[in-house]
């Protein structure tokens, strides 16, 4: 019986990581999945220089979301499309939705094609929407913490 006192707390600690990192991993691949299919419909048609982020590519977004209660803070597409001329690289236009998401501690650079139109899209989620903040009790909150995915492709038009 003492054994178990003893262990039982320990046991519980890795149930909750367990349960709280599965969770958080799992999520983050579809943050992944949303920011893929983001960037697959924008590098597929003329992007505007312009606010807003066309609809098109938000309901990816938001259809690759759909039922995963993650809450989206911030959504970027930056592309270099040149209207005028499909084929050739354009300026760097940022388009942004939503705007509640801080700059995060450490980004390394991404990379972008040289001479190559792309369009990127980054979507930023609270971490504290990807899994329960179960492990707060031991220290380690999610609630001050935000994740982000992006991902670049060639644009194709």
């Amino acid at each position: 019986m003492l054994e178990l006192i003893l262990g039982l707390p320990l046991l519980l600690i890795l149930l909750f990581a367990t349960v709280e990192l599965g969770l958080l991993f799992s999520n983050m691949q579809r943050l992944e999945m949303a920011s893929r299919a983001g960037a697959s419909v924008a590098s597929q048609m003329a992007l505007p220089t312009m606010d807003p982020i066309p609809a098109d590519v938000l309901n990816a977004i938001n259809t690759s979301l759909a039922g995963s209660g993650i809450v989206v803070e911030k959504i970027t597409l930056e592309h270099t499309y040149d209207a005028g001329n499909p084929g050739d690289v354009g300026n760097t236009v940022e388009l942004t939705t939503g705007g509640n998401c801080p700059d995060p501690i450490f980004m390394p650079p991404l990379p972008v094609p040289i001479n190559r139109p792309y369009a990127r899209v980054t979507i930023c989620a609270a971490t504290d929407s990807l899994a329960p903040n179960c492990m707060k009790m031991f220290k380690f909150d999610l609630s001050d913490r935000v994740s982000q995915q992006a991902t670049t492709l060639r644009h194709e038009l």
